[in-house]
């Protein structure tokens, strides 16, 4: 299959944006590619991490998650767990609170926390918890509250 990626000549393309950095034609229409790959992929994650009250994650209790679940239940036998991620989502820490597993995230709450009220980090437990199982966002968290 061939791909035409040029604009054509004289013609708006409607919802685009325009070019910032003189790019290309051909530049231009990867970058925007770009960005709809992406908003294609955050949508899909959406569809089965997005977790309110209101609306629980659809992908709790499929095959994958049992199988994590299992996984870590195995190691956490003999280890304590440390687990990090790049993201800032909570999957793994619900999962494994569900299966009766404590394990700390940076913050004392369940697994629901409303949008509206900031928590705080408990930075004592961060600093000092060596025995708990932890499940850190080393992008930092949708739950940083930056005091005056």
């Amino acid at each position: 299959m061939v791909i035409d990626y040029k604009y054509p000549a004289g013609e708006n393309y409607p919802f685009s944006k325009r070019a910032c950095q003189k790019e290309t034609p051909s530049q231009l229409f990867f970058q925007q590619l770009l960005s709809l790959l992406l908003t294609n992929i955050t949508a899909k994650i959406h569809e089965y991490a997005y977790h309110t009250a209101g609306r629980p994650m659809t992908s709790v209790d499929s095959d994958a998650s049992k199988s994590f679940v299992g996984w870590m239940k195995l190691l956490s036998g003999k280890n304590t767990l440390r687990l990090y991620t790049l993201n800032y989502e909570r999957i793994f820490k619900i999962l494994l609170a569900r299966a009766g597993m404590d394990v700390f995230e940076g913050f004392d709450c369940g697994e629901y926390v409303h949008g509206a009220d900031p928590i705080r980090a408990n930075v004592c437990r961060i600093q000092s918890d060596t025995e708990g199982h932890i499940h850190y966002n080393l992008h930092g968290s949708a739950f940083w509250d930056v005091l005056p």
